[in-house]
């Protein structure tokens, strides 16, 4: 945790209670030896990274140590605002850092005759063997990165309490810093740094970006705020890292979108111009990362990987590590794979190359840990150049052999499985047998040598059934390569989009149920072959879930007939109007506020805006003029926050279930 309670600006008048330059507040005393290990460290680290040294305070030791004491003695309270004590509790010595400070007799110590004011801040640390090993932890974020390292900083208190480990850090409000510094982390020249920053902070900055991980931080801090800048980030090939930027005035985080690799040079540069300096000035520096987090095991995203013959298709395999909650990371283009090549297939680039049908096993390798991947690499289809139809009912009849039909009305397993393999151009013709029972006997022989679980194989009478959503998604995912049944089946096609929600977005928004007619299969098969390049095979085993695309956006398409109160309605038109109805029945009467950030990437507070809830439960609210890409809605009641978010040109509905006769209510999700 770290917190800075800002500059206390004092009257003249104070000036002749100033203490000399570079003295302590008090005399020095006889310091621990974590504390003195602790400074030894910190001051070596600030002045690579291109900060002035502090001074161990006796007084700042005193106030750190206390709400050490504070903390561990009211832990399940505190933790909810760690840098904050409540008056009456065990140990209080005040609520604010900063009357804390006062508390332990603490005044800054000021350099030349005048004074700037008082700045202070605190870090914290929890099961800490060591106060040195505190600070390896808040190198590793930004916020408390930026704190320990800060120029305003000219003394600094150090406790460890039973493993909760604080910095108190205290200076007069003046950048101590020569002009033109710029202070950068990881330094110049720095060796075995991390490869990546995890969200383990509060606040976390990976929540601006929506992101659960990202690659060592880079950070960098001038002596007044950047007026502009650009910065690049190249690894050893020369090639640039994309990163997300998190500003904050005089403070700039960069944080790469993917995880740095292990024992490699990066290179850093930052052209930046500052406020009230139009000069420009560039900075190059370069760090070494280290081994990064242990890893636990390799997986492949799928066990089986389909290929077609003279086709080629991805080779995903993740990293997965020992460190709690780290992320899942891909690898494919890291991993070295044997044998990469023989008679059937190679592999160049992440992907393999199917040459000859049969079944292959190939071995990843990756920093110490290997992983088996079967490949199936299939038989060529048999195809014709054909044109295949869209939606011409006629024509596709003529063509597929099928009876003449009118296109209203729903379409059957037998035409629903036509129309995919005429999509992909197979010749159904070369699959039929020479006496045909039926007319779609060609389509099932190709339909049985894929896998494909469509039940007119073992069943004459299954073929002129009604298919629904729900098994022409089953069959979807079949077809490109995967074995998934029910709810991961919908998920995939879903989040591939090869199918859309009938509702929504959601999975209970699907409609398995519902059938297709023939313009809507026509439509829906018309565009599957351009999103998903290829007709496979289904896997003899089930796929794992793990492999699953995530769902799409959060929207709705229409509003459900069974729409459960009480509920929030926002839409968020594309001329950047948005409309939010609401029915909440127990909140009859009821002034009640609805509070409108952007979302992501945008990320800023909107406004609060006051509704009336009639006497029926209903309100609404009409806010023009916006213009960031997603919202998140709020709204605000004394019981709980009922949450929505919703896209521009989208709208999206969020429902909420009464949980006891107590008038609680179920929280939204965000």
């Amino acid at each position: 945790m770290t917190r800075k309670f800002g500059i206390w600006l004092l009257v003249l008048t104070l000036l002749a209670v100033c203490l000399p330059a570079g003295q302590p507040a008090q005399a020095a005393q006889a310091f621990n030896q974590d504390q003195l290990q602790a400074l030894d460290k910190l001051n070596k680290i600030r002045a690579a990274a291109g900060a002035p040294p502090v001074v161990l305070s006796e007084t700042l030791s005193a106030a750190a140590k206390n709400h050490a004491s504070y903390y561990n003695l009211n832990e399940a309270e505190a933790k909810e605002d760690p840098h904050s004590e409540t008056f009456g509790r065990p140990g209080f010595t005040g609520q604010s850092i900063r009357e804390r400070f006062v508390a332990a007799g603490w005044s800054p110590t000021y350099r030349g005759a005048v004074h700037f004011g008082e700045t202070g801040g605190e870090v914290m640390a929890f099961k800490e063997p060591g106060s040195s090993h505190a600070i390896d932890s808040w190198l590793d974020t930004a916020y408390h990165r930026a704190g320990i390292l800060d120029t305003s900083y000219s003394e600094v208190g150090i406790a460890l309490v039973d493993g909760t480990a604080v910095f108190d850090l205290g200076g007069s409000g003046e950048a101590n810093a020569a002009r033109d510094t710029l202070l950068v982390y990881p330094y110049d020249g720095m060796q075995n740094t991390g490869i990546g920053f995890y969200g383990f902070e509060v606040p976390n900055p990976l929540d601006w970006f929506g992101a659960q991980y990202s690659g060592y931080i880079v950070s960098a801090q001038a002596e007044e705020d950047f007026a502009e800048y650009s910065f690049t980030l190249k690894n050893e090939q020369g090639e640039s890292v994309d990163y997300y930027a998190d500003e904050h005035g005089d403070r700039l985080f960069f944080m790469a979108k993917e995880l740095l690799r292990p024992n490699r040079t990066y290179r850093a540069e930052l052209s930046y111009t500052i406020e009230g300096d139009s000069s420009r000035r560039t900075r190059s520096w370069s760090f070494r990362t280290g081994e990064g987090l242990p890893l636990r095991r390799l997986s492949p995203r799928l066990p089986q990987v389909m290929v077609n013959e003279g086709d080629s298709a991805a080779l995903v395999v993740n990293a997965e590590y020992r460190q709690t909650n780290a992320p899942v990371e891909e690898v494919s283009s890291l991993v070295a794979w044997s044998p990469a090549s023989n008679a059937g297939y190679r592999i160049k680039n992440g992907r393999v190359y199917g040459s000859k049908a049969g079944t292959y096993t190939v071995k990843a390798a990756y920093n110490g840990k290997d992983v088996s991947v079967r490949i199936v690499v299939l038989p060529k289809l048999k195809t014709t150049q054909k044109a295949v139809p869209s939606g011409d009912a006629a024509a596709w009849a003529r063509l597929s052999g099928a009876p003449a039909r009118q296109s209203a009305g729903a379409v059957t397993e037998a035409e629903f499985l036509t129309l995919l393999l005429q999509a992909y151009r197979v010749d159904i013709a070369k699959y039929a047998p020479k006496k045909a029972a039926h007319w779609a006997d060609g389509a099932y022989a190709a339909a049985a040598a894929r896998n494909l679980p469509v039940g007119g194989i073992q069943s004459a009478a299954a073929r002129n059934k009604a298919i629904t959503r729900g098994k022409a998604a089953e069959l979807i995912a079949a077809a490109s390569g995967v074995s998934y049944s029910g709810d991961s089946a919908y998920q995939y096609v879903m989040g591939l989009d090869y199918m859309r929600g009938e509702i929504s977005s959601y999975l209970d928004g699907f409609a398995p149920e519902r059938t297709l007619s023939f313009a809507e299969a026509a439509a829906l098969l018309g565009a599957l072959p351009a999103k998903n390049g290829s007709l496979l095979a289904r896997p003899a085993k089930v796929s794992p879930d793990a492999s699953l695309p995530a769902l799409p956006e959060e929207e709705y398409y229409v509003v459900p007939g069974n729409l459960e109160k009480p509920y929030l309605i926002a839409r968020y038109e594309a001329n950047g109007t948005l409309n939010v109805t609401g029915m909440f029945e127990k909140l009859a009467g009821r002034a009640l506020e609805i509070k409108i950030d952007a979302a992501f990437p945008d990320w800023k507070a909107i406004g609060d805006y006051p509704v009336q809830v009639d006497s029926a439960g209903n309100f609404s609210l009409n806010v023009p003029g916006l213009s960031a890409k997603k919202l998140n809605l709020y709204l605000r009641t004394e019981e709980t926050d009922y949450f929505v978010r919703v896209s521009k040109g989208t709208f999206n509905i969020g429902e909420f279930g009464w949980m006891d006769d107590e008038d609680r209510i179920y929280e939204g999700e965000e």
